[in-house]
C-alpha cells in the first residue's frame, strides 16, 4: 500500500511547501526524494557527532567537578556530580538534536522547493517566497536571483 501525505498532516504544518504539490501521492514522492537526499550523507555525520557529544561532555563535566571538589575541599560533591553529569547529558542531547534537526529542516525545505521549481512553480528556493508577478528576476525577500523563464508561461491575470 502506497503512503500518502494528507492535507491535515503534521508534515504539511511543518513543511508548508508540501501543500503546493497537487495530490497526496505527489507530496509523498517529493517528501521521499527530499529525505533520501540527506539521509546517508548527514546520518554518517550525525551519529558520530551525537555519540561523541554524549561521551565527551559528561567526562568534561565530571573532570570539572573533580577539580572543583579538590579546590573547595568538599568531598560531599561526589554524589552531586553524578546528578550534574546526568542533567548535562540530557541538556546536551536536546541541544545537539536541535542543531541537527535545524540542519536537516533547511536541506529538506530547499529540496522540496527545488522540486516545485522543476515542476514550474515560481518559488524562491532559498526563502520560499512566491515569485508570481515578479518582473525583476530577483527574489524581493532574500535577493537571490532566479531563472526568469519561470515567468514566461504566465499571463497577466495569473500574475495577480
Amino acid at each position: 500500500m502506497k503512503r500518502e501525505i494528507r492535507d491535515n498532516s503534521r508534515l504539511i504544518k511543518s513543511f508548508p511547501e508540501l501543500a503546493s504539490f497537487c495530490n497526496p501521492s505527489d507530496r509523498h514522492a517529493a517528501w521521499r526524494t527530499a529525505t533520501q537526499e540527506i539521509r546517508w550523507r548527514y546520518f554518517l555525520l550525525a551519529v558520530p557527532f551525537l555519540s561523541m557529544s554524549f561521551i565527551v561532555v559528561p567526562h568534561l563535566v565530571r573532570l570539572l567537578l573533580v577539580h572543583l571538589r579538590a579546590l573547595l575541599n568538599a568531598p560531599h560533591l561526589h554524589s552531586a556530580s553524578n546528578v550534574v553529569v546526568f542533567v548535562c547529558n540530557g541538556l546536551n542531547g536536546f541541544v545537539v538534536s536541535g542543531v541537527l534537526v535545524h540542519l536537516f529542516r533547511k536541506r529538506i525545505q530547499r529540496s522540496l522547493r527545488s522540486q516545485l521549481v522543476a515542476r514550474g512553480t515560481p518559488i524562491c528556493v532559498e526563502c520560499g517566497y512566491d515569485l508570481r508577478g515578479q518582473l525583476d528576476p530577483r527574489c524581493p525577500e532574500c535577493g537571490r536571483p532566479f531563472n526568469g523563464s519561470l515567468m514566461k508561461g504566465q499571463t497577466h491575470l495569473e500574475r495577480k
